[in-house]
């Protein structure tokens, strides 16, 4: 079944503009040898491109090598990972905590901001964000893409080995393998064969699409991509 219009990816929406020109089908065949053979294509230099072609390609054409599947804490690329990070002179102890502190602060919940501020657990977190008062779905669905996307960008930016770890999954695409995300994961466990093609997706991946987004950026500012690309390289940290 087809989802509300306001579920639609940003993120993806954003990526399928800006193509180079080319169509949407399946990414370049040299693209793919090199996926098939190192498990992602690593030089000093990469070519955007790369990325931008796996997202746009036609999902019949998606395969295992095309995607970086993590769940959980232990995974850096999870909002539930615990590494400190600073922005606009708070301190946050996860990426989740900053989300749902935001998420407060949007509703003008000052008790839940607090009690947010003051949790430990990612979960106990999760539970305050859920009492925030005055909660309305279209609103923060107007703004959740946006707070959650500066908090992962300063947690990564932040965090040199995460920040690493991140651009190590390029040029594949980032998935949030969990069967209770409808919206931010893929709405299927790592143990699910589904998860290697997004025609069985079950969830929207916005955080997993958000992530690759945050990545090309990172990238881009460190004058990582170039016109073309070459030689390869191991990089599986982090992914299942």
């Amino acid at each position: 079944m087809k989802r509300a219009a306001v579920n639609a990816c940003p993120i993806l929406s954003k990526a399928k503009k800006i193509s180079s020109g080319k169509g949407s089908g399946n990414a370049d065949s040299e693209l793919n040898a090199r996926i098939l053979k190192e498990g992602s294509v690593k030089t000093k230099t990469f070519r955007k491109d790369d990325s931008v072609s796996l997202i746009q390609q036609d999902p019949v054409n998606d395969r295992a090598e095309h995607f970086c599947h993590f769940y959980g804490k232990d995974s850096p690329f999870s909002n539930f990972q615990p590494d400190k990070f600073v922005l606009d002179g708070v301190q946050y102890n996860c990426s989740e905590q900053y989300m749902m502190y935001q998420k407060a602060k949007l509703f003008n919940d000052e008790e839940e901001a607090n009690n947010i501020l003051k949790a430990t657990d990612p979960f106990e977190m999760k539970r305050c964000g859920r009492r925030v008062k005055g909660f309305e779905n279209d609103v923060w669905y107007k703004y959740c893409v946006g707070i959650v996307k500066k908090g992962v960008k300063a947690k990564f930016k932040q965090n040199p080995h995460l920040e690493k770890a991140l651009i190590d999954t390029f040029p594949r695409i980032l998935a949030e393998a969990t069967p209770r995300g409808p919206l931010w994961g893929i709405g299927l466990g790592l143990s699910d064969p589904l998860i290697r093609n997004r025609n069985t997706w079950r969830g929207e991946n916005w955080l997993g699409y958000l992530l690759t987004d945050v990545r090309n950026q990172i990238m881009e500012e460190k004058g990582m991509f170039s016109s073309v690309a070459s030689g390869t390289q191991d990089a599986d940290k982090g992914c299942n």
